[in-house]
């Protein structure tokens, strides 16, 4: 008896990987095994969920008040958010309704890979290996010290160097 493959034993320590490199359709379906592989690893690992937050979303003078000085529109906005499993998140959309933004995940979003990096979770892997802490901490100096004409890198200078030599700016 005769067969086109190597004996069962063999296949155990790999030779089954090399006969089928050696079709020569086998970088197609490499291609596309591998494309499998990684969604089906980010639909097991990932978490999915719909988050919301406060938004403009126009101005209008008749809303102007004291508190409210330019009439800014606020409104919940939904989106979706795509969590990994070391603490990266990513978002994609910006709907109306928590249903839309769902919507919008199941029929219009393109493969999570191409959603923008959002933030990290506080605490994580990633909080640590992207140095989130540090670049939280540079966005909230600016944020304190804007417009006073004060340069924070100069009055805080303990801030600067640990920023600077993290190469978050």
């Amino acid at each position: 008896m005769t067969t086109n493959h190597l004996p069962e034993s063999n296949y155990l320590r790999g030779e089954r990987q090399a006969e089928l490199r050696s079709d020569p359709r086998s970088e197609e379906l490499d291609a596309f095994g591998d494309l499998l592989m990684e969604q089906a690893y980010i639909e097991s690992n990932w978490i999915f969920s719909v988050e919301s937050e406060l938004a403009v979303v126009g101005h209008d003078p008749e809303y102007a008040d004291m508190e409210n000085p330019r009439g800014e529109v606020v409104r919940e906005r939904y989106f979706m958010v795509g969590t990994t499993p070391n603490g990266r998140q990513y978002r994609f959309g910006w709907e109306r309704t928590a249903a839309l933004a769902e919507a919008a995940f199941q029929y219009l979003a393109p493969p999570v890979e191409q959603w923008s990096l959002w933030r990290c979770i506080y605490g994580s892997d990633a909080y640590v290996q992207d140095n989130c802490e540090l670049q939280q901490l540079a966005d909230e100096m600016d944020e304190d010290f804007a417009g006073s004409g004060r340069n924070w890198m100069v009055e805080a200078p303990e801030v600067a160097v640990r920023i600077i030599n993290a190469g978050v700016r």
